[in-house]
């Protein structure tokens, strides 16, 4: 594990071996499939489905297996309510380095294939083919991740999906989940609706552009994105969102 000098060489090492040992079963999403793809908001976790399972205790052992086959890496895991969480560890002489796989489970999910490419070779790791979750879905449920806790990052990856890969988010999926919405925690307290329709949810979406400023999103992402990124992102998040709104509608 000498060649691990960084939280983010860790997690290019476990993506990599999920990729090679489980193959078209682990389906990476979230913040670090942009990463790939050189999105520059810096990520902490691990986002995964694995398919086609029913439970989260069905997928625990395998993952653990396939993660402790890694000489060097200290693997805990605990469960949650819809997932399970591994908390990985290795130790060097270059230092401490950590990060988190968050593992759900579901009967399938719409994937595409990708490589590990250009970011591996950073950390002199072999590239992989990997399995990601199609690009259209992933916009979907970033959009309803936002509505659902209301972060700038949900946001800010809303736009990087829709202006740097050009799609726009699948409505099927976006129905289906706008028809019973779960909200975060943080959100308790607020007289929110738990179903909207379609047009609904883009005119609560519409204003939020209206009003979103560049200290809302400096505020939550001063720590993972520079100052020069910052300066004018509200604008384009709001042409980029809006311009998506009207390409569906």
């Amino acid at each position: 594990m000498e060649t691990v000098k960084s939280d983010e060489a860790l997690r290019v090492l476990i993506i990599n071996q999920l990729g090679k040992k489980l193959g078209e079963h682990a389906i990476l999403k979230g913040g670090m499939v942009l990463r790939l793809l050189d999105c520059p908001r810096y990520t902490n976790d691990l986002d995964y489905i694995f398919i086609p399972f029913k439970s989260k205790k069905q997928i625990a052992p395998l993952i653990e297996e396939v993660l402790k086959e890694m000489e060097g890496l200290e693997v805990r895991h605990r469960f949650h309510s819809t997932n399970v969480q591994f908390d990985v560890v290795v130790k060097n002489t270059f230092g401490t380095f950590k990060t988190q796989v968050e593992a759900n489970v579901s009967a399938d999910c719409a994937a595409q294939p990708m490589t590990t490419g250009d970011f591996a070779k950073q950390f002199h790791q072999p590239p992989q083919i990997i399995r990601v979750m199609r690009f259209d879905v992933m916009l979907a449920h970033k959009l309803m991740a936002w509505n659902e806790r209301r972060l700038m990052r949900d946001l800010y990856d809303a736009y990087f999906i829709t202006k740097h890969l050009n799609v726009t988010p699948n409505l099927d999926v976006l129905r289906k989940r706008l028809e019973n919405i779960h909200y975060a925690k943080r959100m308790s307290g607020k007289s929110l609706p738990k179903k909207l329709s379609l047009e609904e949810f883009w005119q609560v979406l519409a204003l939020e552009l209206k009003t979103l400023t560049y200290a809302d999103l400096e505020n939550e992402l001063r720590d993972s994105l520079d100052r020069h990124e910052l300066l004018g992102l509200d604008n384009k998040i709001r042409i980029a969102l809006i311009q998506m709104m009207e390409s569906t509608s």
